[in-house]
């Protein structure tokens, strides 16, 4: 609410410098032509006046010189405050920009990620999504993930706020096609992401995704748009649906009743991908749900957690578009 209050605030004193530079404007504009037209006539006069005396001359001259050196401080004057104008607003957006970066940023890290890892996973390898090997249960995932470096800061507020602005727009891209829905609206959590004890040899196991159980055959739907890149069959998995959304992202859907798409198949956010069931190596009517970023398991429960906050500010900072 106060990034949003903030944005009104520069909003308004953006459409009253806009007004002062459009009467500026016209003041250089009307100004312009009186000197073309004073101009002009001087030297017209002055063609008529080939014998008058030197010193005459000279004077007027000297004159003509005084109110142009005059009128041409005013107008640098105008322009400077303009400039200092233009500059403050500048100032003041370039700080609603980082504050909103962080505040997506520190979200982000709720949910596992941050805006560095996810702007360097698709400035690494913008198609990363389409890859990822599977992991059994029990292999722990690679440590380590690749951190953008921040650019240095231009002494220029208006380069600095490109660069703000251009990452920020690029963040808003990926979180806006990253999949923060839930994939099943009436559910209850039977088993969480990471350790647990497993639940057919009891024995202490690894556990890369969440178990929604509910009631047979709910929809279940993809939690963004994206590509099938496997549908059918997978062993302790049972009836499966993976999709490739792109930013490195990838969704995962076990224990499927039914499976109602096919690989290759385009889909929106909430299209259903299949039926819930108890396919596979499962004890009981669940969606088995897992969400991968750069081949590395994440807790899909921390991104139902993030994903209202993430709307939330993205809200406020469309209000300033």
């Amino acid at each position: 609410a106060e990034i949003s209050r903030s944005y009104d605030e520069l909003d308004a004193s953006m459409r009253r410098l806009q007004q002062e530079v459009a009467l500026t404007a016209e003041r250089l504009k009307e100004r312009q032509n009186y000197l073309r037209r004073f101009m002009t006539e001087d030297s017209a006069a002055e063609n008529d006046r080939q014998s008058a005396e030197d010193e005459r001359r000279s004077r007027r001259l000297s004159w003509t010189r005084s109110w142009d050196n005059f009128s041409l401080r005013s107008l640098k004057n105008e322009l400077d405050a303009l400039d200092g104008q233009q500059r403050d607003i500048a100032g003041h957006l370039l700080g609603l920009t980082n504050e909103t970066i962080a505040s997506l940023d520190e979200v982000l890290k709720g949910a596992g990620l941050s805006k560095d890892t996810l702007l360097a996973a698709v400035e690494t390898s913008p198609s990363l999504g389409s890859g990822g090997p599977y992991i059994a249960a029990g292999q722990a995932p690679d440590a380590g993930d690749t951190v953008l470096s921040e650019p240095a800061s231009p002494a220029d507020p208006f380069a600095e706020l490109l660069l703000r602005r251009s990452e920020l727009e690029q963040l808003n891209h990926i979180l806006t096609n990253a999949p923060f829905d839930k994939p099943v609206e009436n559910y209850y959590i039977s088993s969480h992401y990471g350790r647990r004890s497993d639940p057919l040899t009891h024995r202490r196991a690894a556990h890369y995704g969440v178990d929604m159980a509910g009631w047979w055959n709910s929809p279940i739907h993809a939690t963004a748009g994206g590509k099938v890149m496997r549908a059918g069959r997978n062993g302790a998995y049972g009836n499966y649906v993976e999709i490739d959304h792109g930013n490195g992202f990838r969704t995962r859907y076990g224990h499927l009743s039914k499976v109602k798409v096919k690989a290759g198949q385009r889909l929106e956010r909430g299209d259903v991908v299949g039926l819930m069931g108890s396919t596979g190596r499962s004890t009981g009517t669940h969606l088995h749900y897992e969400i991968w970023f750069a081949k590395r398991p994440l807790n899909p429960l921390n991104f139902f957690k993030a994903a209202d906050d993430v709307r939330k500010i993205q809200y406020a900072n469309s209000r300033s578009g």
